[in-house]
């Protein structure tokens, strides 16, 4: 385990409830957990933020998390990624604005840069958010360290079993508040969905996989999956999300290997296409249907979250007959697709794809009376409040637990605009460090660093 500031303060898990040891724990130091500094940065409240006390325990290191590994381009324009910085006017961090990675993404300042571009520039920021929290004489930064339990203390707070990777002492960690930013695991349950696909794909479970073994560029290449499409010349996805159009757009596009050129994709979609407008009138324009309820009142654009972006939202236009370009994908509609439709689709297929979303990556957490909560889970993410606080399946909410990032988010509101539509969790690299990184901000110093306890439901 890496320690880089002795001086920081920590306390036993078995300290009383005045020896709270940080304002502060960040687990996961990703984008979700470095955004709400760069937030601070541009709020001019990273000082009062630093002087809580900030503990920030990450298992690699502070920077992109898994961004860089994905070989699809972003749902954002370049600019998008570097507005957070850009709004700092000095201070420790405003040096980010001009640092060579940044130059590089404003190459791709109004276009959709490839995440394996994306992947550097956030490097540099946890580089330069945890060289901020190690210079601080109130903050610690351990590294090589997972996250694996997180009790609510009885006096309020929370105590944080810290383990190292390699050889060292199990470490508990206290603070009155934990942001838990973990990253996500793909979420292949299938219960949720609304046909019963657990039994209709129990007979080709071995050729079916989740969207992440072929966006991300770590794993090892699917070779067998890439021969029986070429061999059937067809492929079922499951979900009509960002990552099974740009799976799609992958294969018609021949960038995974073979030749996968002319499969024929059946994408089962849960809901209606949307894709991102910059206005309603330009929506209109090309005749897109749309409704009132999907336009944001903040920004005045059609489908600001749920909307397909890049060249996903390219493809979609096509199946949708907006443009003259040729498409591979037949779009079947899930919910009034009968079962033996379905499971012929699958028989058919040379595979699978499972586009069906992510679930945050959690420790095990316990409340004041040493029993496990259970997340509540819905709309594609782990539900929290409106700050960002934990909700449990019971409806008890946690302050203790600010929880967003892949698989978590805050839903729209007033404050951070959103198509009333989207039932979602809005998630992105600009809201850690816009919307969402002063939400915490706010909530943290508002309260002082002070002990949080459960709030139970009315």
């Amino acid at each position: 385990m890496s320690d880089e500031n002795p001086g920081g303060r920590r306390a036993d898990r078995t300290a009383g409830p005045d020896s709270v040891g940080y304002g502060l724990a960040v687990c996961g130091a990703g984008p979700a957990g470095t955004g709400p500094f760069v937030a601070a940065a541009r709020d001019g409240r990273l000082d009062e933020l630093l002087d809580l006390g900030v503990v920030m325990i990450e298992r690699r290191t502070p920077g992109s998390g898994g961004i860089g590994r994905y070989r699809i381009h972003a749902n954002s324009l370049g600019n998008a990624f570097l507005e957070g910085v850009d709004g700092i006017a000095g201070g420790p961090l405003g040096w980010l604005a001009e640092c060579p990675e940044a130059r590089q993404l404003r190459a791709y300042a109004h276009r959709h840069p490839p995440l394996s571009l994306v992947g550097p520039f956030l490097d540099r920021v946890g580089e330069a958010v945890a060289g901020v929290l190690r210079a601080h004489p109130r903050c610690t930064v351990l590294t090589g360290t997972a996250v694996e339990e997180i009790d609510c203390l009885p006096g309020g707070g929370v105590a944080i079993r810290a383990v190292p990777e390699a050889s060292g002492p199990v470490q508990t960690v206290t603070a009155a508040r934990a942001l838990i930013a973990m990253g996500a695991d793909p979420d292949d349950e299938l219960r949720h969905l609304d046909q019963p696909l657990d039994t209709l794909l129990g007979p080709i479970r071995d050729r079916t996989v989740h969207a992440d073994h072929l966006i991300d560029r770590t794993r090892r290449p699917l070779t067998w999956l890439l021969r029986r499409i070429e061999q059937t010349g067809r492929l079922v996805i499951v979900g009509s999300s960002h990552s099974a159009w740009s799976v799609a757009h992958m294969l018609h596009r021949n960038e995974l290997g073979g030749d996968t050129r002319g499969t024929d994709i059946c994408m089962l979609a849960r809901s209606d296409i949307r894709l991102l407008y910059g206005s309603a009138s330009e929506a209109r324009s090309e005749a897109y249907p749309f409704s009132d309820s999907d336009i944001c009142p903040l920004s005045g654009r059609v489908n600001r979250y749920g909307g397909l972006r890049g060249p996903a939202r390219d493809l979609a236009r096509a199946t949708l007959g907006l443009t003259e370009e040729p498409s591979p994908v037949r779009i079947v509609p899930l919910r009034h697709t009968p079962a033996d439709t379905l499971r012929e689709e699958f028989h058919r297929a040379g595979a699978v794809v499972l586009a069906t979303g992510h679930r945050a990556r959690l420790p095990r957490l316990r409340n004041p009376h040493a029993q496990d909560i259970v997340p509540l889970h819905a709309n594609g993410g782990t539900v929290v409040n409106d700050l960002g606080h934990l909700v449990a399946i019971d409806g008890t909410t946690y302050p203790q637990f600010t929880l967003y990032g892949l698989g978590a988010g805050l839903r729209p509101s007033a404050a951070i605009g959103g198509e009333p539509s989207f039932h979602r969790r809005a998630t992105g690299v600009w809201l850690y460090q816009n919307h969402f990184g002063s939400v915490l901000t706010r909530d943290l110093l508002s309260t002082g660093g002070r002990r949080a306890v459960c709030e139970l439901p009315a």
